[in-house]
């Protein structure tokens, strides 16, 4: 891995970061806030394979730990897995099919809200399963399908850059 790209990639986190907890929320038409994060370890596992998938997602995760969380782990092994399980899937990823990108994205912002419904509900007996689907899980799974139309394309091009800035760099030395 690439120092210049591990880089952008904690630049482009930090300002999904601050998009999804700062700004968006700051504008009051916006009911249900897109899991910026989640399209962020999808775009970075289905273009660049499942090590930057995982890297993206403990970032991510220790990101979210370290200012949500009250342990950390919580939301790093679940956003590592994601970035996983995308990188998985790089074969499948052509940059002008939409498709796998959004199906990616829903499935993940699916797993990661069941994900906090178990560890955060479930295990304390509360187990209105859905009250907790109509009112959080699928609001901001289509916000961040929405949200993945427009962004995934910015961020798959920004890595692809980096990937091409790599690229070029390791042959002009060869």
């Amino acid at each position: 891995m690439k120092l210049k790209r591990i880089i952008g990639m904690v630049l482009v986190i930090a300002a999904g970061f601050l998009l999804q907890n700062s700004i968006l929320p700051a504008i009051g038409q916006i009911h249900y806030i897109p899991n910026i994060l989640v399209i962020t370890v999808c775009a970075f596992g289905l273009t660049s394979g499942p090590y930057y998938g995982m890297l993206a997602g403990v970032l991510c995760g220790l990101l979210m730990d370290s200012v949500f969380g009250h342990r950390i782990g919580y939301y790093s092994l679940v956003f590592l897995y994601m970035g996983y399980w995308n990188g998985v899937c790089q074969k499948y990823f052509y940059f002008d099919n939409l498709a796998v990108p959004l199906l990616a994205c829903g499935l993940s912002d699916l797993g990661l809200g069941f994900y906090i419904f178990v560890v955060s509900f479930l295990l304390r007996n509360r187990t209105n399963l859905p009250f907790y689907m109509m009112n959080i899980i699928l609001p901001e799974l289509i916000s961040t399908i929405v949200a993945a139309l427009i962004l995934f394309r910015v961020i798959a091009l920004i890595n692809g850059k980096m990937a091409e800035l790599e690229k070029r760099r390791s042959t002009k030395f060869v």
